[in-house]
């Protein structure tokens, strides 16, 4: 009942684009931006939702049997904005990118390994207790307990922002859009009162293309955890930290 309630309180606080609707056994073929290893089809689509490029995706399950790729998720893209076909393949499933929000991984994966990104680990009686742990540190993101032998923690940890401005320093990449402005200030403003932007890089007056300056252009990077891998693994259960739940 708890996590109904979890999941009731995720899909009111995120609004769909497209449609939410995952579509079983069916692939959206090319288009690819690119991979990252995603527990279940819910979470893949919510990196497709974060990063700034992906429109829509593909994910291969753990019943996938033409090769060994497993736990996939390809984030896609097209200028028409809509997949270039759709076909049917069994062991994969498909669907769109949600508007922004932030969302609550209540979920616990059974049999699954995060792999890597270990900085912390101890000994608890459940995978609850684990994964409380885990909410309670400020550093952790995702979890693996193994069952009746030792809980470890795994996390990566995310830059916070700040109001700095860096001079000569281009943040490469992962850019949204870019618009003219007089100055870096107002280029932060806009990056501040946008929801979508987390960062931004300026092109003042003095660079030598001509082309580039006043340029403003907004960024965004995927900052919803993402296990660097994952595996199956008998009798281990892996999950996410619970900070942004709210019952």
């Amino acid at each position: 009942m708890q996590a109904h309630l979890i999941l009731v309180g995720l899909l009111s606080l995120c609004s769909f684009s497209f449609s939410d609707e995952i579509l079983e056994n069916t692939d959206f073929p090319g288009s690819d931006i690119t991979f990252l290893y995603s527990p279940d089809v819910e979470h893949c689509q919510q990196l497709c939702t974060q990063h700034p490029s992906c429109l829509f995706f593909t994910y291969i399950r753990a019943d996938w049997t033409r090769d060994n790729r497993h736990f996939y998720c390809y984030l896609k893209t097209t200028s028409s904005r809509e997949p270039i076909a759709q076909n049917p393949l069994r062991g994969v499933s498909s669907g769109f990118s949600l508007k922004s929000c932030t969302p609550c991984l209540f979920q616990v994966y059974q049999n699954r390994d995060f792999l890597g990104a270990d900085y912390r680990f101890l000994f608890t009686a459940s995978y609850e207790e684990c994964q409380t742990v885990c909410t309670q540190d400020p550093h952790c993101q995702f979890f693996t307990f193994l069952n009746a032998i030792i809980s470890f923690i795994v996390c990566a940890v995310w830059p916070t922002g700040t109001k700095i401005i860096h001079e000569d320093v281009d943040f490469r990449g992962s850019d949204i859009r870019f618009e003219l402005m007089d100055d870096p200030e107002t280029c932060q403003s806009t990056c501040s009162a946008d929801r979508n932007c987390q960062f931004y890089s300026y092109v003042n007056v003095t660079f030598h293309n001509p082309d580039y300056r006043r340029r403003c252009y907004l960024k965004r990077v995927i900052t919803m955890p993402a296990p660097p891998k994952v595996n199956k693994l008998y009798n281990a259960v892996s999950g996410f930290s619970l900070k942004n739940c709210k019952v």
